[in-house]
C-alpha cells in the first residue's frame, strides 16, 4: 500500500511539469513583423521571414504580417534564395520586429577643368553598403560616354563657349532589391587660348634687338632663333604689327579659332639697302673723294640717306659720294644706309691713311754704355733712310722702329733720319748723344771728427766728373739724415750731422751708405761703412746683470762690468709695483755689486741701463724682465685642533706689511667656499723673527652628517701688481677623533674607541714614555706634524687593521735606544717614513705604499721584517751600518730599486723574497758586509737592470733562488766567497732574457747545482785581475804543488741552455786566474780561456789570460 501510494504521486509531479512546460515554453506567440523597402526599388521585390514555427513572405506591395514565435525563439530575414538578410533572438515583451533595407548613393560627383587644354577630368565615390553595382553609365548631354566605374576625362573641345550636362547613372542590387541612382553635374567650357609663332627672317646689316613685333598691346623682340612667340592668345581677331626702330613696317589682322592645341605659324622677310665697298680717290691739296653705290627694294627713295663717320667726324648725306680732309693718323671711314634716320642694311667701313710722320723719341743726352738703341716713328712714308756720324747712309724698313748702334767709341755720336711720305712730301729727324761707360769711384769715410755737438765725415778724394754724392748716415732706427751734395772736386768733401743726446736706440756707431754720380749717371758701387763714435755693442757685451730673489727676503740686482772707462758712467733703472728704482755709477774700474732693493718682494720687474761715454749715450738697453713669485709659504699647514673637527691653518707672514692674506675653505668637491677669512697681517718688530700667522676655523660637520669630510684650503696672497695662490687639498677631518700632541714621559694606551688617532705638531716620547695602539681602524700624522721616539712606540692592529697615513713632511724619528714595533698595519703615503738611529724595529703582517724611501736606518739599528709588502715606490729599504737585519716573506712590487744593504755589522738573512713585478734598478745590493755571515735563500727576482749585486761581501750564501735581469743577473765584485747554490738565471715576459747570466769581477765563487740558460751574451763572465786581499793570503799559505791547481772561482754541475751570438760564451774569463769546473762536461761547453786566446789586454800591455780546469 505504501509502494503504491509514491508512484501515484510521482506520476501527478510529472504531470504538473508537462503543464508549466507547455505553457511557458511550447505554447506559440503571435508578434508582427514587417519590412521597409527603399522608395526607389525596382519592381515588387519579395523576402522571406521565419520563426522555429511557421515562414511567411513579405513584399513592397506587402510589407508586413504576423508571425507565430516560440518563448524562446530566432527570427530570421531572408531572400527567398535562402540568404539570411537579419537575424534577431525573440525576446520576452517583443510586439513587433521590422527589417530596414539601407539605401545606396552617390556620395560624391566632381569635375576639374584643365587650364592647358579643353579637358575636363570626373571622379566619384558610392556609398553602396552591402549592394553589389550591377553597371555605371556616365553621360554628357543625354549620350553615354562609359560605363566604366573610374575617373573619366572627356575631351571637350567642340564645346568651348557652351554649357554640358553631365549624368552619372549607378544600378545597385542586394537581395532582391534593384535600384538605380543618379547625379548630375553642369560646367561652363570656356574657350581655350592660342599660341602664334611668327618666324622673322632678319638680312644682314640689320640689328635683332630693334625688331619689334606687336599682336594688340603685346610687344616682343624676337629670341636667338628670330622667332617670336604669343604664348596665350584669346580666340578671335587681332591686329599684328611689324617694326624696326621707329619704322613701321607692316600692320594686318588675322583670326585665331581653336587649332587643335597646335601654334599658328606665320612668317616675314624684314627689308634692307646693300651698299658697296667705299672707293678714295687723291684730290690736289689734303682732300681725299670717297664714293660707293647702294641698291634696295621696298623703300622710298627719297627717304634713303648715309651716315659717313671719320675720326671724330659724323655726317650725313644724301649721295653716293664725299670729299674729306686727309685725317692726322690713320682712321677707320664707316658709311652706314639709313632710311628715316634709322641704319637699315650693313655698314661699310675701310681704312684711311693718314698724314706722313717721321719723329726720332726722346733719348738720353748720356749713354752709360757702347751700345744705344735709338727709338722712331714713322709712318705712311714709302722710303726711309738713317746716317750716323759721317757714315754711309742705311735704307730701313718704311716702318716705325729702332735702330741699335753697338761698339760706339766715347764721345758725342749724331744721327740723321730721312723718308718720303706715301703723298710725296720729304720728311727730316736728327738727334745726338754722348757715349760714356766709365762710373766714378765709390765715396769713403777716411775721418771722423767730434765737435762740440757736431760730428764731422770727410770724405777721400774723388773722380773728376762726378756730379753728386747721395746716401745717408743712420744713427737709429727712427733717425736717419739724408745725405745728397753737390761735389767740388778742388775742396774735400765733408758730412756734418748734430752729436745724438738722449737718442733711443743709439749704440755709438753709425752707419754711413753713400754713392757716388756722374754726369753720364754712371753711379758707384754703394759704400756702407760703420762708423764708430762709441761701440756700444762691445761695451754691452761686458756688462751682466741679474735679479735674484730668495722668499721672504728683498729683491737683489746683481751687477758686474768687465771694462773700466774713466770718462764713462752706468746708469740703472729698475721697474718694480713699489716704483722706480735709479742707481748710477761710475766705470772707473770694474763693479761687483748686489743692490738689495728693500721693500721690494715680489712682482713684474724690468731692469735696464744706459751708458754714457764722454757725452754720448747709449740707448737704454732693456736687461732683463722677469717676474719674481713667492714660490713658497713658509711653514704653510692646515690640521685638525679638536675632536669635533675644529682646525687651523698657519703660515710664516712675509716680511712686506702690504702683504694681505685671503684664507678660504670649502668642503671638497662643492663649488663654493663656504669660510673665508682675511687676515691683517702682525705688526713687525725689528730684529725679531717673522711671526706666524694662525687662523682657527669652525668644525664644517654641522652641514654634514658624515663622520669623515675631506676640505680643501686656499690662501691668496695679494700684493701690489701681485698676487700668487696656495692651495692645499683633500685636507681629512674627523668627527671623534683623538688629538695627540706634545710630550710623553710615561704609558699611554690607546685601542679602537679613541680611533682616529691623529698625531698634531710635534709629538715627543721621552725615554721613560711609551705610545701603545691596538685596535681597529686610522692612524694619520696631520701636515706639519712629527714624532720623535725616544722610549717606546708600538702599534698593533687587529681584526681588520690598521692604517697609518702621513700627510706631513716630518717623519718618524726613532733615536738611540729607542723601540718600535707594529703589525697589521697598513703604511700609506708618499711621505710615510720610518728614520732609525740605533733603534729596534720589528714590523709584522704589514704593507708599505707610494712612498719614496718608507724604511731607512742607519747608526747601529736592528731590523726584523715578517711578511711585509712594498708597493709603487723608489726604494723599498736602505739601511745604513745596520747590527742586525732579518727580512722574512718579503715583496716589492713596482719600485725603482728595492733593498740597498751597506755595511751590517753583525749578520744578514734575507729568506722568502720576491721582486718581479716592475722592479726597473737593483733588486737587492748588498755592500762593505765584512767578516759578518750573510745568507739569501728562496728569493725570486726579475729586474730591468740588476737582480743582485754583491760589492766587498767576506762570505754570503745564496740558496734557492729564480733570477732573471735586463742587464745582469748576479754581478759579485771585489768579494771573497759567494756560494751559489740551486740558482736559476733565466729571462722571462717582464724583462726579456739577460745580457749576462753571472758577472765575477775580482772575487771567490762557488756555483753548484744550478742552470743558466737564455742569455743574450755570456752566461758566466768572469775577469779576476785583482783579488782581495784574504783570497790572495789564502793563495800564498798554499804549498807550491797546490797552487796551480788553486782558482778562486768553481763551477760545479751547473747546465747551460744559451741561444749565444757568434761572440757569445757560456764561460768567458777575461782575466789572469783558472776556473775550476767539476761534472761538466768540457766539449758541450761554449767558452773562451786561455787555450783560445791566450792573452788579453788590460789597456797598458797584454796578460796571460785564466783557463778552465776540469775535475
Amino acid at each position: 500500500m505504501k509502494r503504491s501510494s509514491k508512484i501515484m504521486l510521482f506520476i501527478g509531479l510529472i504531470a504538473v511539469v508537462i503543464v508549466l512546460i507547455y505553457f511557458l515554453a511550447i505554447k506559440p506567440i503571435t508578434i508582427n513583423v514587417s519590412v521597409i523597402f527603399p522608395n526607389a526599388a525596382k519592381g515588387n521585390p519579395t523576402i522571406k521571414v521565419s520563426s522555429s514555427i511557421e515562414e511567411i513572405q513579405l513584399s513592397k506591395n506587402s510589407p508586413s504580417a504576423s508571425i507565430r514565435v516560440k518563448g524562446k525563439d530566432t527570427i530570421k530575414f531572408s531572400t527567398l534564395e535562402g540568404v539570411v538578410l537579419q537575424r534577431k533572438d525573440f525576446e520576452k515583451g517583443m510586439k513587433e520586429l521590422t527589417y530596414t533595407f539601407p539605401e545606396p548613393k552617390i556620395s560624391e560627383f566632381t569635375y576639374k577643368l584643365s587650364e592647358e587644354a579643353p579637358e575636363v577630368t570626373l571622379h566619384w565615390s558610392l556609398d553602396k553598403g552591402p549592394y553589389n553595382i550591377r553597371g555605371i553609365s556616365l553621360e554628357r548631354n543625354g549620350i553615354t560616354i562609359s560605363r566604366e566605374n573610374r575617373p573619366f576625362v572627356d575631351k571637350v573641345a567642340d564645346f568651348q563657349g557652351k554649357n554640358v550636362s553631365y549624368q552619372l547613372i549607378a544600378e545597385f542590387e542586394y537581395g532582391p532589391v534593384s535600384i538605380d541612382v543618379s547625379k548630375v553635374v553642369t560646367i561652363d567650357v570656356p574657350k581655350y587660348p592660342v599660341e602664334v609663332r611668327i618666324m622673322l627672317k632678319i638680312p644682314q646689316g640689320l640689328s635683332r634687338d630693334m625688331v619689334k613685333v606687336s599682336l594688340d598691346d603685346m610687344e616682343l623682340s624676337p629670341g636667338e632663333d628670330n622667332t617670336v612667340v604669343f604664348k596665350s592668345v584669346s580666340q578671335g581677331k587681332h591686329s599684328i604689327t611689324l617694326s624696326y626702330g621707329k619704322v613701321e613696317l607692316l600692320k594686318q589682322e588675322a583670326v585665331f579659332d581653336w587649332n587643335n592645341g597646335l601654334p599658328y605659324l606665320m612668317n616675314y622677310s624684314l627689308p634692307v639697302i646693300s651698299i658697296t665697298k667705299p672707293i678714295v680717290e687723291k684730290l690736289k691739296g689734303e682732300k681725299l673723294k670717297v664714293s660707293w653705290s647702294s641698291t634696295f627694294e621696298d623703300f622710298d627713295a627719297a627717304n634713303i640717306s648715309y651716315k659717313v663717320k671719320i675720326a671724330d667726324i659724323t655726317e650725313v648725306t644724301t649721295t653716293t659720294e664725299m670729299v674729306i680732309e686727309i685725317p692726322a693718323e690713320d682712321s677707320i671711314l664707316s658709311i652706314s644706309p639709313c632710311y628715316f634716320g634709322v641704319v637699315f642694311g650693313k655698314t661699310q667701313e675701310i681704312t684711311v691713311r693718314g698724314k706722313p710722320r717721321l719723329e726720332i723719341k726722346t733719348i738720353s743726352k748720356y749713354s752709360t754704355a757702347t751700345e744705344v738703341t735709338i727709338p722712331y716713328i714713322a709712318k705712311n712714308v714709302e722710303t726711309l733712310s738713317m746716317k750716323l756720324d759721317n757714315s754711309e747712309k742705311t735704307q730701313l724698313e718704311p716702318t716705325s722702329g729702332f735702330v741699335k748702334f753697338v761698339g760706339l767709341d766715347e764721345g758725342l755720336h749724331e744721327v740723321e733720319l730721312k723718308a718720303v711720305g706715301i703723298y710725296g712730301e720729304s720728311l727730316i729727324a736728327t738727334t745726338s748723344f754722348i757715349v760714356d761707360t766709365i762710373p766714378p769711384n765709390e765715396p769713403e769715410v777716411v775721418d771722423v771728427k767730434l765737435g762740440k755737438g757736431v760730428i764731422t765725415l770727410i770724405l777721400g778724394p774723388l773722380s773728376s766728373d762726378v756730379s753728386k754724392i747721395t746716401g745717408y748716415v743712420k744713427v737709429t732706427d727712427e733717425l736717419i739724415h739724408e745725405v745728397e751734395l753737390e761735389v767740388f772736386t778742388e775742396t774735400p768733401s765733408v758730412i756734418t750731422i748734430p752729436v745724438p743726446e738722449n737718442i733711443e736706440g743709439f749704440d755709438g756707431i753709425l752707419e754711413v751708405s753713400l754713392l757716388a754720380e756722374d754726369f753720364a749717371g754712371n753711379v758707384s758701387q754703394v759704400n756702407v761703412q760703420k762708423v764708430s763714435i762709441v761701440d756700444f755693442e762691445e761695451l754691452f757685451k761686458k756688462i751682466e746683470f741679474s735679479i735674484n730673489q730668495k722668499d721672504y727676503e728683498p729683491v737683489n740686482v746683481q751687477i758686474k762690468t768687465h771694462f773700466v772707462s774713466p770718462n764713462a758712467t752706468l746708469t740703472v733703472y729698475l721697474d718694480s709695483p713699489k716704483g722706480s728704482f735709479i742707481f748710477e755709477y761710475p766705470l772707473a774700474e770694474e763693479l761687483r755689486v748686489e743692490e738689495k732693493v728693500e721693500g721690494v718682494y715680489f712682482g713684474k720687474m724690468q731692469l735696464s741701463y744706459q751708458l754714457n761715454v764722454a757725452g754720448v749715450k747709449s740707448p737704454t738697453i732693456l736687461a732683463t724682465e722677469t717676474e719674481v713669485t713667492l714660490k713658497e709659504l713658509k711653514n704653510f699647514r692646515a690640521f685638525q685642533t679638536t675632536e669635533d673637527g675644529n682646525f687651523r691653518v698657519e703660515f710664516v707672514q712675509l716680511p712686506d706689511p702690504e702683504i694681505r692674506y685671503v684664507i678660504k675653505r670649502k668642503i671638497t668637491n662643492t663649488r663654493y667656499y663656504q669660510d673665508i677669512r682675511t687676515v691683517e697681517p702682525i705688526p713687525l718688530k725689528e730684529g725679531e723673527p717673522l711671526p706666524t700667522l694662525k687662523v682657527d676655523f669652525d668644525s664644517p660637520f654641522e652641514y654634514t652628517d658624515d663622520s669623515t669630510l675631506l676640505i680643501n684650503v686656499e690662501v691668496i696672497v695679494t700684493g701690489k701688481d701681485f698676487e700668487t695662490k696656495f692651495t692645499k687639498k683633500d685636507i681629512p677631518l674627523f668627527k671623534g677623533a683623538t688629538i695627540v700632541t706634545g710630550k710623553f714621559d710615561k704609558e699611554f694606551v690607546y685601542d679602537s674607541n679613541a680611533m682616529p688617532i691623529l698625531f698634531t705638531g710635534f709629538v715627543q716620547i721621552l725615554p721613560t714614555g711609551s705610545i701603545k695602539i691596538r685596535g681597529n681602524g686610522e692612524i694619520l700624522i696631520q701636515d706639519g706634524a712629527s714624532i720623535e721616539v725616544r722610549g717606546s712606540l708600538e702599534i698593533a692592529g687587529t681584526t681588520d687593521g690598521l692604517k697609518f697615513e702621513n700627510l706631513s713632511t716630518g717623519e718618524v724619528l726613532l733615536l738611540p735606544g729607542s723601540t718600535f714595533k707594529a703589525s697589521n698595519i697598513y703604511f700609506n703615503g708618499e711621505t710615510v717614513r720610518l728614520y732609525g738611529l740605533g733603534s729596534n724595529v720589528t714590523i709584522e703582517n704589514a704593507a708599505f705604499e707610494h712612498g719614496v724611501v718608507p724604511i731607512s736606518m742607519a747608526a747601529g739599528s736592528d731590523l726584523t721584517l715578517k711578511n711585509v709588502k712594498f708597493k709603487d715606490l723608489r726604494t723599498a729599504i736602505y739601511l745604513e751600518k745596520p747590527r742586525k737585519v732579518a727580512l722574512r716573506d718579503i715583496e716589492i712590487i713596482n719600485a725603482e730599486n728595492g733593498v740597498i744593504i751597506n755595511q751590517p755589522t753583525e749578520s744578514l738573512e734575507i729568506v722568502n723574497f720576491k721582486a718581479t713585478d716592475r722592479i726597473r734598478g737593483t733588486a737587492i745590493k748588498l755592500k762593505n758586509a765584512l767578516d759578518i755571515p750573510c745568507s739569501l735563500e728562496n728569493i725570486e727576482i726579475s729586474t730591468g737592470d740588476i737582480a743582485l749585486e754583491l760589492e766587498k761581501v767576506s762570505s754570503a750564501v745564496i740558496n734557492n733562488g729564480k733570477l732573471n735581469a735586463r742587464n745582469f743577473a748576479i754581478v759579485i765584485g771585489k768579494s771573497v766567497f759567494i756560494l751559489l747554490k740551486n740558482i736559476v738565471v733565466s729571462g722571462d715576459v717582464e724583462n726579456g732574457e739577460p745580457y749576462i747570466g753571472i758577472l765575477i769581477s775580482n772575487s771567490g765563487a762557488l756555483i753548484a747545482d744550478s742552470e743558466i740558460k737564455n742569455c743574450r751574451q755570456d752566461g758566466i763572465y768572469i775577469q779576476n785581475v785583482d783579488l782581495p786581499q784574504p783570497l790572495q793570503e789564502q793563495y800564498e799559505q798554499l804549498e807550491d804543488k797546490e797552487k796551480p791547481e788553486w782558482a778562486p772561482v768553481e763551477i760545479v754541475n751547473v747546465k747551460f741552455d744559451n741561444e749565444l751570438p757568434p761572440d757569445g760564451y757560456d764561460v768567458y774569463i777575461d782575466g789572469t786566474y783558472d776556473v775550476v769546473i767539476h761534472d761538466i762536461p768540457l766539449e758541450k761547453l761554449k767558452y773562451l780561456d786561455g787555450r783560445i786566446q791566450p792573452y788579453w789586454f788590460d789597456g797598458l800591455r797584454y796578460q796571460y789570460r785564466g783557463v778552465i780546469k776540469v775535475k
